[in-house]
């Protein structure tokens, strides 16, 4: 079976992190369709088929992909997972409404985003598969996100560990906790290089500690990305 994913995103690192987030986890078992703006979108739905999953930047309210997924519930509704900027309790609410299967928030974890997207082919590949559904199955779709799993015990030569918990202390610090900082930024506060850096990164993040974000927009040249402790 081929999924299909619509993806709605004017800007290109972030439709970029969400491509490769599904070349990641879904490879040959899904087909990706980029949208930058709503128009383009609209077009294609009058001349395609509807898609499995419809995601990315999703103006929910008042906006004429509001007026597209109500239509397309008539016959094949799509399953809904907005990533926006949206902050507002009304667009979380519409996204509900409108069939969402999750949501998640600008800059996102791509741990996290990764985690969505396997959990959901795995309940999409089940229901699918014409078999019954188990409880088991339900809570892991449903539930799976809602606890973090226990931070690893780190068992590091001396300097290594105090590099590394130099690097939390870093992260812990006041203004840090939202925005993070980047491999080459942490670098610089180590006096290392930026190899030794994403090496001590990669240490944290594999026991638990941190966690990546999708890079910020808006920036020119190639988004770098930021590390913030991983909240427990």
């Amino acid at each position: 079976m081929i999924l299909t994913v619509w993806i709605l995103e004017e800007n290109d690192a972030d439709a970029d992190a969400l491509i490769r987030a599904w070349n990641a986890v879904g490879g040959k078992e899904v087909r990706l369709l980029r949208f930058s703006d709503s128009s383009a979108l609209i077009k294609a739905a009058a001349e395609r088929e509807a898609p499995d999953l419809l995601m990315g930047e999703i103006s929910l309210c008042g906006d004429k992909v509001t007026e597209l997924l109500l239509k397309w519930r008539e016959c094949k509704s799509p399953d809904l997972f907005p990533v926006t900027s949206d902050r507002s309790p009304a667009a979380f609410t519409k996204a509900q409404q409108l069939g969402a299967i999750d949501y998640l928030l600008k800059p996102c974890p791509i741990r996290r985003l990764r985690s969505g997207l396997r959990r959901y082919l795995s309940l999409r590949f089940s229901l699918e598969g014409g078999h019954d559904l188990t409880q088991h199955l339900l809570d892991r779709f449903f539930f799976s996100g809602a606890s973090s799993p226990a931070r690893k015990t780190l068992r590091l030569p001396k300097e290594q560990e105090e590099k590394c918990l130099r690097i939390v202390s870093i992260l812990s610090e006041p203004g840090l906790a939202a925005g993070g900082l980047d491999a080459e930024a942490i670098a610089m506060r180590l006096a290392v290089s930026n190899v030794t850096a994403r090496r001590y990164l990669d240490l944290l993040e594999e026991a638990g500690y941190i966690e990546q974000q999708i890079p910020p927009t808006g920036k020119k040249g190639r988004p770098r990305t930021p590390y913030r402790l991983k909240t427990v």
